[in-house]
């Protein structure tokens, strides 16, 4: 059995990854050759880079993949990631401010007013 040189999941997902500004992390390790995913390597398993991002930061795993909210291709920051819930949550969020408020990408007010 090989020995990692990270001591733990956190620091094997901070050894491959690239802090940019703005907060968004990009992956710099390994990455699947068929699908691109990028992969973490720790205690014999292969984990997506993006779940255990998520896991690292919400303390949970993700349900559904996990995905990128704040508009950067490819960012991995787990406070920048979404799972379906949370999505979910944002779409009826933003529904009910639209019947609240109206759309404000039409400037239409809300209906019934």
């Amino acid at each position: 059995m090989t020995r990692s040189r990270f001591p733990s999941l956190a620091a094997v997902f901070e050894g491959n990854s690239e802090q940019l500004d703005g907060g968004h992390v990009l992956w710099a390790g390994y990455r699947d050759s068929a699908s691109n995913t990028p992969l973490v390597f720790y205690a014999g398993q292969k984990t997506p880079a993006p779940k255990v991002s998520f896991r690292l930061h919400y303390g949970r795993d993700p349900v559904g993949k996990p995905l990128p909210t704040c508009g950067t291709q490819g960012c991995i920051a787990g406070a920048h990631l979404a799972d379906r819930p949370m999505r979910e949550a944002n779409a009826r969020a933003d529904a009910a401010y639209d019947a609240i408020f109206g759309d404000p990408s039409t400037n239409e007010p809300p209906q019934g007013t």
